[in-house]
């Protein structure tokens, strides 16, 4: 029996609500992970230079491609489904945003460290962020982003504007389902208006952390083409390969809401040490549900004063922003897990959605 003492962890939160592409990448790093991105959703599978193709562990490929999946009703009658899987040549998003779409040539990839001085570059780039929806500190409640060290301490205080910052490092974009449906591989799957931000970021606040990315999505429909979309599923879809990708086994745990990939013997890559990766939904969007998170007591399907909550949700926004707390309503968790085999002639391959 291999003991497997190390454990990789990509956490995802999650809440939902044609220009030229300007395709920015960076190899986000942090302890011993590094995990190529760009400004279209893909993860992974980014080529930006030899050896920052794949997720990696200590230079070790752990995950060639992850992304997303989303399908749902527009309109109460159309059903389309989009998503970012390079694997699979589905690469629906474009950089930019559906509400801002004049600032649409500042849609790149924004880079914060908590290393970074306060009030310096990276601080005054994020006024670009913000054009593009961005969250931000608004300490002097003036509504607006401008970091700006009014007493000239040098330091931060808490009446003083500050980017959305989260953990030691944060990589922040945005992106739209505009891809044409000339482009797309999924038959007549047109754009229905989803516009999403992606924060990547990571946090050595203590040594469980060390070995752990977390991706959050806000993923809204912007009504610009679809006045609603309704029944949407949202899956994490992923191509891990530890090391040599033929001996990889998958599974889920529902209790951690999390699916994950392993060995049960050597690998020629890894050798005794090779790790386990985990792939955990840590927080789902939020949903109110008639019956089940409130009483209904008016019949209005709708969670109002009137109505008596059952449960509480959750929108945790990090230590600056603080949590939202949602009365009547409920996280949602992991519904199920799919484990795909392509080829049969391979013992098995850890392609799961």
């Amino acid at each position: 029996m291999i003991s497997m003492k190390t454990f990789l962890f990509i956490l995802f939160f999650l809440s939902l609500s044609l220009s030229a592409q300007n395709i920015s990448k960076y190899n986000f790093k942090h302890h011993d992970l590094t995990l190529p991105i760009d400004n279209r959703g893909i993860l992974a599978d980014t080529d930006l230079y030899e050896y920052t193709d794949q997720m990696r562990y200590k230079s070790k490929p752990v995950i060639y491609s992850s992304g997303f999946m989303l399908s749902g009703l527009a309109n109460d009658s159309l059903l389309w489904v989009n998503g970012v899987i390079t694997v699979e040549r589905n690469e629906d998003y474009v950089p930019g945003s559906y509400k801002h779409s004049e600032f649409d040539s500042l849609a790149k990839i924004y880079v914060l460290k908590n290393s970074d001085a306060p009030f310096g570059d990276s601080w005054q780039n994020w006024k670009d962020a913000v054009k593009l929806g961005a969250d931000f500190y608004d300490g002097d409640n003036d509504g607006l982003y401008n970091p700006v060290d009014k007493n000239s301490n040098g330091k931060w205080d808490t009446d003083e504007d500050r980017p959305d910052l989260l953990g030691d490092q944060t990589a922040w974009c945005v992106y739209k389902d505009a891809v044409p449906n000339g482009d797309r591989n999924f038959f007549n799957s047109q754009p229905v208006g989803i516009e999403i931000q992606q924060t990547v970021f990571a946090s050595s606040i203590n040594e469980s952390f060390e070995n752990t990315i977390f991706v959050r999505y806000r993923i809204e429909n912007t009504g610009i083409i679809s006045d609603n979309l309704d029944s949407v599923y949202f899956s994490v879809y992923s191509d891990p390969d530890l090391g040599l990708y033929k001996d990889d086994l998958v599974g889920c745990d529902t209790l951690i809401d999390a699916g994950y990939v392993y060995q049960t013997i050597q690998d020629s890559s890894f050798m005794e040490n090779t790790p386990s990766v985990i792939i955990q939904f840590a927080q789902g969007p939020i949903s109110f549900l008639s019956g089940e998170t409130f009483i209904d007591h008016n019949n209005n399907g709708i969670f109002d004063s009137t109505d008596t909550p059952l449960s509480v949700g959750y929108n945790n926004k990090g230590s600056v922003l603080g949590s939202d707390k949602i009365t009547g309503a409920v996280n949602l968790r992991m519904t199920s897990f799919s484990n795909f085999l392509p080829f049969t002639n391979w013992t098995n391959n850890a392609y799961f959605r």
